[in-house]
Order: C-alpha cells, then structure tokens, then sequence
C-alpha cells in the first residue's frame, strides 16, 4: 500500500496532463505558434486558394465548351456555366469566412480538397479511370473488350494501400528527437 495514494494519483494526472500538452503542439511549438502550421488564418491565403480554385473551375468549364464546340456538339449554354461558377463562389466565401471565424481553414481539409479533385479528373477523364469503372462493373466484360484486369486491379489494390500505409504512418508515434545522431 502506498504511504500516500493521492501524491500518486496527482503524478499520474500530471503526467496525463502533459502528454496530453505535448501531443497538442506539433513540432514542440509554443500554442500561439502552432496554428501557423495547420490552418490558413485571415492572413490573405485564403482569399488566394479561393480565387485560384473558382479560376480553375471556370478555365476547366470554358476548356470543355471549346472543345465540345469544336468537335460540333451542342454545349452548356454561357448562363449556365454562369450561374454554377457564381455560386460555386458563393459557397466558397461562405464556407471561407465561416471557418475563419474561430477556427481557420486546415491544411489538411486543403489537401482533401485536392486530392478529390485529383482523384476525380483520373477516374473520370483518363483511360486508366475508365478501365477501372469497367472492371469494377463487370471484371469479365472489361477482359473480353481488352482490358488487362489483373493489372487493374494490381494498381488499384497499390494506391489503395499506399494512402492506407501514408495514414496509418501518420497516425502513429513519431520517433524521438535525437533518432539520427550519432554517439
């Protein structure tokens, strides 16, 4: 029996209590400075991102209606594309000045973002998308009209787990600051 129970029990809370500090600030950095890691604060970037991605939208749809005109399809009518890129904006500034109210725009919600956009044009406007719908759709169909499943799906089950080892590397503990010096 320990001489006094509550000396340990406040130890073990402090000790919980400072891990729990450490594991709140990245890279050991005092709490005011850590937000300047993570977050787009109102210092002017996000304003950018903002611009850049309603610019890229709007380049993207334009880039179609060329091309479609073009080739002699029929295209979006101009008010429409209009009308999608303004409220594309829209949602964009609102979503911008609400985040910056308390909290900022994380990093990593910048990086999703990307990523979704990434992800969406290769399955959606690349050969290597469409073999991947179609396998998904039927393995046997994709293989009569030519389609090399097993090397579908070699690649797929690879990114997959390239983006699972990436997160779960991330979510564990980091290694200690003097790792790579020698004694």
């Amino acid at each position: 029996m320990p001489a006094n129970p509550d000396a340990e029990l406040d130890a073990a809370a402090g000790q919980v209590l400072q891990r729990g500090q450490l594991l709140g600030q990245p890279r050991g950095l005092p709490h005011g400075q850590q937000h300047q890691l993570w977050r787009l604060e109102a210092s002017g970037e996000k304003d950018e991102v903002l611009i850049v991605s309603v610019a890229l939208y709007l380049g993207v749809q334009l880039a179609t209606v060329y091309r479609r005109r073009q080739a002699g399809l029929a295209n979006v009518p101009m008010a429409l594309i209009a009308i999608r890129t303004v409220l594309l904006a829209g949602i964009g500034i609102f979503v911008v000045e609400w985040a910056d109210t308390d909290r900022g725009i994380p990093y990593v919600g910048l990086l999703m973002l990307v990523l979704l956009v990434f992800w969406t044009f290769v399955a959606t406007r690349t050969r290597f998308g469409r073999h991947i719908y179609a396998v998904g759709g039927n393995a046997e169909a994709a293989r009569r009209a030519g389609i090399s499943v097993k090397n579908v799906k070699l690649v797929v089950f690879a990114i997959c787990s390239g983006r699972v080892g990436a997160l779960a590397a991330s979510r564990g503990p980091s290694p200690p600051p003097g790792l790579g010096r020698r004694a």
